[in-house]
């Protein structure tokens, strides 16, 4: 009763392949329920913040809508900024390799021309 007969389903984990289909229909089935569940919570916190917000008076309601002017005005200035500062640091970037190009050209000049007066030295002094 041990033994797997030749061709018999069978897989490395000694589980049969319709009993790991079984298995994967459970995890499916739970991981259904679970998210199910945070989907009727998440759905319950929306009515309630919907509720609490038609509860609120005028006044609060214009002060909070105020408030989320201001915030998103902040944030606003803030994204300003940051580009701001960020094209900053790119131009400083930039000047850095310019400055690094021109000196390695005025290296590279400088090195041609000591070859190139190297070389006429040495053709005048063989004649």
């Amino acid at each position: 009763m041990g033994t797997i007969p030749p061709g018999g389903a069978s897989t490395a984990g000694g589980l049969s392949a319709g009993a790991q289909l079984g298995g994967a229909f459970i995890s499916a089935g739970i991981q259904a329920i679970v998210g199910g569940a945070f989907a009727k919570a998440d759905a319950k916190k929306q009515r309630a913040m919907e509720e609490e917000l038609g509860r609120l008076s005028l006044a609060q309601q214009k002060d909070l809508e105020e408030r989320l002017q201001n915030i998103q005005g902040e944030l606003a200035k803030q994204e300003i900024i940051y580009k701001y500062l960020a094209v900053q640091n790119n131009d400083e970037m930039l000047s850095k390799i310019q400055g690094r190009r021109y000196l390695s050209y005025s290296i590279l000049g400088g090195g041609i021309l000591a070859l190139a007066v190297v070389v006429l030295l040495i053709k005048n002094k063989k004649k």
